[in-house]
């Protein structure tokens, strides 16, 4: 796990960046550019959890020698 140390150096960087993005794609402030900015990051983050928990599920049917028919076919038997 990468661990960032947080300073006021790198604050103030974040800040300056912050505000002339926000400038130049016509955010009305930088807190408004950081909300969205953490909220498309969040997104992906949880778009590659989502992904990997896909990835594991389908390991798992597959060692289990269940394809995707079985699985719904099991499903409609269970819905009768």
């Amino acid at each position: 796990m990468l661990i960032i140390r947080y300073n006021k150096n790198m604050a103030q960087t974040i800040t300056k960046d912050a505000k002339a993005l926000a400038r130049a794609f016509g955010f009305r402030s930088e807190k408004e550019f950081i909300a969205r900015a953490v909220q498309e990051k969040v997104r992906r983050l949880e778009a590659v959890l989502f992904s990997r928990t896909a990835d594991k599920v389908k390991r798992g049917l597959d060692r289990a020698g269940l394809s995707e028919e079985d699985i719904l076919a099991g499903f409609e038997r269970s819905r009768r």
